[in-house]
């Protein structure tokens, strides 16, 4: 005779895998509401910054512009510092303003300004000064 093994439902693994199971069954259910709605869930674009920067070439920050004949440039996520005269960016670049950097040899026409990034980077900052400033914080820089 074979004996049954008895299973607690109150410990923390038995928890866990109903939290997984009504999470899965979610999932299931938000697809289908998607599929009843008209939406192929199938073809939605994920974001991959990584393969969009290497179709486009590296990402760079204007950091700063010295003298107004310099700009330094912070180049990709680990942000490698390169001084670059300011004649070789496009026209109208300023501190904030952010670049896809060309495959070819630096000089003009090897920067490009990513507008987009800019101004999600400047709405990023413009919110966490509100946070700041919800908070109380009397000094800000601008």
């Amino acid at each position: 005779m074979r004996r049954q093994r008895q299973v607690c439902l109150n410990t923390p693994a038995a928890a866990f895998r109903r939290l997984f199971l009504a999470a899965g069954l979610l999932l299931l259910a938000g697809l289908a509401a998607a599929r009843a709605a008209g939406m192929n869930p199938d073809h939605v674009r994920v974001y991959e910054p990584r393969a969009t920067a290497a179709k486009e070439g590296p990402r760079a920050a204007v950091d700063r512009i010295v003298d107004g004949t310099l700009a330094v440039i912070l180049i990709g996520p680990a942000g490698r510092e390169r001084l670059v005269p300011l004649a070789e960016l496009p026209a109208g670049t300023r501190e904030g303003d952010w670049l896809v950097v060309g495959d070819g040899a630096p000089g003009a026409g090897s920067y490009a300004l990513d507008r987009r990034a800019a101004a999600r980077a400047r709405a990023r900052i413009a919110g966490k000064l509100e946070v700041l400033k919800a908070r109380g914080c009397a000094v800000t820089c601008l």
